[in-house]
């Protein structure tokens, strides 16, 4: 049983209580912004410092230490400590950096939740703000541009994510992750809110033009649309709206359905059998698969598939064989490195390659339970974000990149203490 705070309430009172709530808020609004600069972690570090003056050691903690969540977080981090004893290369100490988060996020989390009841919906409605003023943002820059280039690049692709730093794969997954949320809250918004902000992220996800986000993304969507709607005249004016905009989007010629006419099946064939690589016309799933091969083959090779090999020093590994299959190696001269050092682009794979099968135990351990906990309980917005990880994490290294990172802990962890308020037995 939890032992809720004395100053536990929906609305914070006294000075430092209304500075954390402020602090918290700011963070995820600014989360978007990440890699521009890093206000949102500085502001996660503050507020969990301000709150060791609250009287956070009150708190019954003996129910969050025996969660599996938070015990496979916890593994997950002590396997890239014990990487990095191994193997003390820069990438292995960069990522002890960003893999805190998988301690630090929920722990925070929790003891705000015990502190101040609403501030979970509040967050998330922060963080879908945060998105959309990100959206205008690069829609502004993008118009700016077009006005001096008449190039109309600049509106498709990582051209209109770079605007706030972002991969146009991960801004996709913010986005998606966003109009989940307000699809799901439909109720606490203002209906003209709802479907204006909803259609504008969507447009923005077009936009940003990554084939995963939009063909699962765009899926998913009309699934929570189609069950939101309780009218049957709206469900079919909603499939007849999404049938058109498909239409438009395969019949004219636009920068996404180039995207998708890219994919060739024979480049595809090849990329699982070729043995000389040079100057090979790779594409982004071409590429992921030459990826997911070579990883494979060197896990083989060496025999490594229980302990891994040391974390991020398996891109060292990876490197050798890139040469030997003769990839893209860059230009010392300028800095390029071409496809050294990428990352699995799989985060499965990942996992695997860097703590052996015990990483992706940990990786599929919580994505399962997490989503057999928000189906029994029925957290609609958990079952959706962990089904659009699962989707993310099958071509994206997430977990890699603070951006990613930090959106995963933040949406899994706070949606899966909302949870615990429908478990019997349970207080929060």
């Amino acid at each position: 049983m939890f032992q809720p705070m004395e100053v536990r309430g929906k609305v914070p009172t006294g000075t430092l209580h209304r500075i954390i709530y402020s602090m918290f808020l700011c963070a995820l609004f600014a989360l978007p912004w990440l890699n521009q600069a890093h206000v949102s972690t500085i502001l996660f570090i503050l507020t969990g410092v301000a709150l060791l003056f609250t009287g956070i050691f009150r708190i019954d903690y003996s129910f969050y230490g025996k969660q599996l969540t938070v015990i496979a977080f916890g593994i997950y981090f002590v396997l890239q400590l014990v990487a990095c004893y191994g193997y003390p290369v820069f990438d292995n100490i960069h990522e002890i950096e960003e893999k805190a988060a998988l301690l630090g996020i929920p722990l925070l989390l929790y003891m705000l939740t015990l502190t101040y009841e609403d501030i979970w919906h509040r967050g998330l409605n922060s963080f879908v703000l945060g998105c959309i003023a990100a959206s205008l943002w690069c829609m502004t820059i993008a118009i700016v541009q077009y006005s001096h280039t008449h190039d109309a690049g600049v509106f498709f692709y990582h051209s209109y994510s770079s605007a706030v730093g972002l991969n146009a794969i991960y801004f996709s997954l913010y986005l998606l992750t966003s109009i989940g949320y307000v699809v799901l809250n439909q109720t606490s918004f203002n209906p003209y809110f709802v479907k204006g902000i909803g259609i504008f992220l969507y447009i923005n996800l077009l936009l940003l033009s990554s084939k995963i986000a939009i063909a699962i993304g765009s899926l998913l969507l009309l699934i929570l649309l189609f069950k939101a709607i309780k009218n049957n005249w709206q469900k079919v004016t909603l499939l007849i709206v999404a049938a058109g905009v498909y239409l438009i989007l395969t019949t004219t010629v636009n920068p996404i359905r180039k995207r998708f006419a890219d994919v060739t099946i024979a480049s595809y064939s090849s990329a699982l059998t070729a043995t000389n690589f040079k100057d090979y016309p790779f594409d982004g799933l071409s590429l992921r698969l030459v990826l997911w091969r070579l990883g494979y083959e060197l896990m083989n090779e060496k025999g490594l598939w229980l302990k891994g090999d040391g974390g991020a020093h398996y891109k060292e590994d990876l490197n050798a064989k890139m040469m030997n299959y003769q990839l893209y190696t860059g230009n010392s001269k300028n800095g390029d490195t071409g496809y050294l050092n990428y990352n699995m682009h799989n985060q499965y794979m990942e996992s695997y390659m860097q703590y052996g099968i015990a990483g992706g135990i940990l990786i599929l351990t919580v994505l399962g339970y997490a989503l057999y906990l928000a189906v029994r309980y029925s957290n609609a917005m958990l079952v959706y974000a962990v089904v659009l990880f699962m989707v993310f994490f099958l071509t994206e290294s997430v977990l890699e990149t603070q951006s990613g990172i930090l959106l995963f802990t933040i949406i899994i962890s706070g949606e899966w203490i909302q949870l615990q308020r429908k478990r019997p037995g349970i207080v929060i």
